[in-house]
């Protein structure tokens, strides 16, 4: 059996979900036209059956969620389908400003907040919280003088018995994909769940935080819309959201809703000044922890700043701990922040990541040649000097003359 059930009230929705089928494999099990005091129980019998995902409407949605565990895929009237029975009502009253109102559940409807501004009109929303309340509901539009109803059956009997105009409340075939969609994407993230539990756990809370951004809707036993809420998302990665999008590991549509604007922070290496300020605070840290007092050489700065710090703060922060530890001396210069780096970190080849090419400048030859020594000598300017067959002092005057930070 599928690992989908549709479960629905009326026999022209299966209609509608055979003509998808035939544009599509869906994985559905089953399909029933149920009765709402069987939803809960017809829910049941079609997981014991082998569903995993029950897509259903409505009030019955609504219970089979309050009453079971199960998942459910909600067949909600798109924004599309909602404007078109706005048109068609504007054309039935003929009248500037109509007043229409909308009866049925909350979850079955899109958000409609803006629909007043763009098809001047003025909608009401009559939501009841179980069926025994439509009616209610229904007369109570009647009685707040609304030009014409849109529901099911419900709202467009007690329409007629008042001599007001209505429209059936009927969904196309886009809301139907829109949940087979939805149940196909939740039975992956269930399937994800028995791969990985905490993979599972995510894709849930990225549905959730979805439907929160996207519907104002938080869900849990229940649903609540909160039309007004002031929703604002941070997300950060330290790898593209994309990647995980093309893994199945992150939802497509949250991925899209996300990247409205993307800021993209560099490694610390990347960003000197913080490096260098991370670096002193590092420093100063531990030298208060340990009771000792050490200073870094203007060489020795320049070297850390220089090293590619793959680890980013948590490797900072640990070599400083290293490097104050183990200094026999207050002044530590490049030798001794090479002695340690050489010490903790052989594998990432010291010598070569530490003083890559220079900077990505182009040097004269004379430089390129200064260049190459101070990454022999790592750093060492006397020994530099020693090798270039100069004094100390000549060797300063041409990295300064040449721009070499070293």
């Amino acid at each position: 059996m599928g690992k989908i059930a549709l479960l629905v009230s009326r026999e022209e929705m299966l209609y509608q979900a055979h003509n998808l089928l035939q544009e599509k494999a869906y994985d559905i099990g089953v399909m029933r036209v149920i009765t709402t005091g069987e939803a809960v129980s017809e829910a049941r019998r079609s997981v014991a059956q082998g569903a995993a995902i029950i897509i259903a409407r409505g009030l019955q949605a609504s219970l089979i969620k309050q009453y079971t565990d199960i998942p459910v895929a909600e067949i909600m009237i798109t924004a599309q389908e909602m404007a078109l029975l706005v048109v068609r009502a504007k054309q039935i009253l003929k009248k500037k400003n109509p007043v229409i109102g909308v009866i049925g559940f909350e979850n079955m409807f899109c958000n409609m907040s803006y629909f007043d501004m763009i098809y001047e009109i003025d909608l009401r929303t009559y939501f009841a919280g179980k069926g025994s309340e439509l009616e209610a509901a229904a007369e109570q539009a009647v009685a707040d003088g609304v030009d014409l109803m849109i529901g099911g059956d419900t709202a467009v009997e007690v329409a007629g018995r008042h001599g007001i105009p209505s429209l059936f409340l009927s969904i196309t075939e886009d809301s139907m994909r829109n949940a087979f969609e939805m149940a196909e994407r939740m039975a992956f993230a269930m399937g994800a769940e028995k791969r990985n539990a905490a993979q599972m756990e995510t894709l849930a809370n990225q549905y959730r935080l979805y439907q929160l951004i996207r519907h104002r809707l938080r869900y849990g036993r229940g649903v609540i819309r909160y039309p007004n809420a002031d929703v604002r998302i941070i997300v950060t990665s330290h790898k593209p959201l994309l990647h995980f999008v093309r893994d199945g590991r992150f939802r497509e549509d949250l991925y899209y809703l996300l990247t409205g604007l993307l800021v993209q922070i560099p490694p610390l290496r990347e960003r000197k000044e913080d490096l260098r300020i991370k670096i002193e605070t590092a420093i100063r840290d531990c030298c208060e922890n340990y009771s000792r007092y050490h200073v870094l050489t203007r060489g020795a700065a320049e070297r850390l700043l220089l090293y590619p710090w793959r680890g980013n703060l948590l490797q900072v922060e640990s070599f400083c701990e290293r490097l104050i530890l183990t200094a026999n001396k207050r002044s530590l210069d490049e030798i001794a922040v090479g002695r340690v780096l050489e010490d903790l970190y052989q594998e990432e080849a010291v010598a070569e990541e530490a003083f890559g090419a220079g900077n990505g400048k182009d040097y004269p030859e004379e430089a390129e040649e200064i260049l190459k020594i101070l990454r022999r000598m790592r750093g060492n300017r006397e020994k530099t000097a020693q090798a270039l067959g100069m004094s100390k002092a000549t060797l300063w005057r041409r990295m300064k003359e040449y721009g070499l930070e070293w």
